[in-house]
This record gives C-alpha cells, structure tokens and sequence, in this order.
C-alpha cells in the first residue's frame, strides 16, 4: 500500500513544474543580432548625418548673410533680398 501512494507521489511531482527548470527557448542566432544591431547604428548614424547637413547649411546660409551685410550698403543688401519696404 505504502508503494502505492509513493509511486502516485513521484508522478505528482514529476508532472509539476520545477523552478529551476527553465522554459525551452530558440537559440539565439548571434549573426541576425548582430546585423540588426549594425543596421540600427547606420540607421543612427545617417540621420544625424543628416541633422548635420542641416545645421552646416544653416550656418553657412548665416554666414553668407552676415558677410553680404558687410560687404554692401543696408538699403541695397534689403533690395537684393526683397525686404525694401519702400518697393511696392
């Protein structure tokens, strides 16, 4: 009798989940991590590549303007740009 409620005993605990035994899991193909990791950095990198871009050529717009102020007469630099608010 005793065998009896031992064996139900043992297959109680073997259909019961233990904690330290971990869920299957995919192994982990490294090289699709890799390039996912690659082509979010070049992701990255490219627009701020292009937040650059933007930033140069808006100081270099601001330069040129600053430059042509400079270099000619107020009223003429507002006629080149067509700020005069004398020209109606």
């Amino acid at each position: 009798m005793s065998d009896l409620i031992q064996s139900k005993k043992r297959k109680k605990e073997n259909l019961t989940p233990s904690i330290t035994k971990k869920p299957f899991q995919k192994p982990i193909n490294e090289n699709k991590l890799i390039q996912s990791t690659k082509e979010d950095i070049l992701k990255t990198l490219r627009e701020i590549q292009k937040k650059n871009k933007e930033i140069l050529t808006k100081q270099l717009k601001n330069q040129e303007t600053s430059r042509l102020k400079e270099l000619i007469p107020e009223n003429i630099y507002n006629l080149i740009i067509g700020q005069d608010k004398k020209i109606n």
